[in-house]
């Protein structure tokens, strides 16, 4: 078993985060248990509160990456995972070696119990938020947050939350788990405000506020004003907007959500309307494939795989390993030349250069953007 090593990074990526750790984890089966028991060893005493949830969570993305990523592919693969404290709430991204034939999404679940998609499911359920993001270099960055439990009596509270066996029992049953503060819809289709509680109005000030703001949302989703791909306030815009907590902010999205009026897109936020029916597998874009298979191909070189003079790759085995198009594969090809890395021979192909030939080990395989006062030809 290779051997794990934690290390402090100067500064987490988010500026108003405090970095708690970040560790480098070889892309072998051992990661998801090192994972855990390095998230679990940070957290003890700090967010326990938390702790379950994180390390599960940390395990399916880990899990996830090794199985989908080009870091469970390479024999020098590599995963790292960080942990920041961001005003209360825990941050946690891994960050993979990407993949030129798919990113991140969620499987749409027809109750088949745990197959593809299941790790992903699960984050989605119990994450405040979560998201993926391109990183650069082929890399992807896969994050989730976990929010603060309320005191007792704050406006809002959300309960203890279900554990994954009750929801899926209630799925069976028929019946999603939803708030008991959950707000209803009239017969016009309208969020109403909810029904009077018995004790007092301890909660009903906040509640009625939250249904106000959803209505106004919904009214202006059902006016056109939002619609198709048009993304919804974030929690920030809704904090800004409209003086509210995170909880509350949170709520108000969640009502939308429960009537259909809008749903997540991971990575991209809430989009106005219901989710459609059956979504495409999303791929890379074409660029963000181009530099993983370019970056993939630089490594072999520098590593030996690919020695000097031998050919790196045609076009077909790069289509049938990465599913990319005969164009992409031929501007990987393309681009390793252009960066020093390989040469075209008549006839022979794209070949390996010699290492008096290779640029900085740091040389970014992303395409250089031309100066401010380049004026095209």
């Amino acid at each position: 078993m290779a051997e794990i090593k934690a290390r402090e990074r100067s500064g987490p990526v988010d500026p108003t985060a405090v970095l708690l750790g970040s560790i480098e984890l070889p892309g072998q089966e051992s990661a998801t248990s090192g994972a855990c028991d390095y998230v679990r060893g940070l957290l003890v005493g700090r967010f326990d509160d938390r702790l379950r949830y994180a390390v599960l969570l940390v395990s399916e993305l880990v899990s996830n990456a090794l199985r989908h990523s080009d870091s469970g592919q390479d024999p020098d693969g590599k995963i790292t995972v960080q942990v920041a404290d961001a005003d209360g709430f825990l941050h946690i991204s891994v960050l993979d070696q990407g993949s030129a034939s798919s990113v991140p999404y969620l499987v749409p679940d027809f109750g088949g119990g745990r197959g593809s998609g299941f790790g992903l499911r699960i984050v989605a359920e119990f994450a405040s938020e979560w998201g993926h993001e391109y990183y650069g270099e082929g890399c992807r960055l896969v994050w989730f947050d976990l929010a603060p439990p309320l005191e007792a009596g704050q406006d809002g509270r959300p309960g203890k939350p279900p554990t994954w066996v009750e929801i899926m029992q209630q799925r069976a049953a028929g019946s999603a788990p939803h708030s008991a503060d959950a707000e209803h819809i009239d017969e016009g289709g309208e969020i109403a405000s909810p029904p009077e509680r018995a004790g007092g109005p301890r909660r009903s000030v906040q509640a009625v506020r939250c249904a106000e703001i959803a209505k106004g949302l919904a009214g202006r989703i059902g006016s056109g004003e939002l619609v198709g791909v048009a993304a919804t306030a974030t929690l920030r815009e809704l904090m800004r907007e409209y003086d509210l907590s995170r909880w509350q902010a949170m709520r108000v999205q969640h009502m939308l959500r429960d009537r259909g009026i809008i749903h997540l897109v991971p990575g991209q936020g809430y989009m106005a309307g219901a989710p459609g029916p059956g979504p495409v597998t999303p791929r890379p874009a074409v660029e963000e494939q181009l530099v993983h298979v370019a970056t993939v191909l630089a490594k072999k070189i520098r590593t030996g795989r690919i020695g000097p003079h031998e050919r790196v790759a045609t076009c077909p085995q790069l289509m049938l390993e990465y599913g990319i198009s005969r164009w992409t594969a031929g501007r990987a090809l393309s681009r390793l030349t252009d960066k020093g890395y390989a040469y075209n021979a008549h006839r022979r192909g794209t070949r390996a250069a010699t290492f008096d030939r290779w640029p900085p080990p740091s040389t970014s395989m992303e395409q250089t953007p031309p100066p401010d006062d380049h004026v095209p030809a």
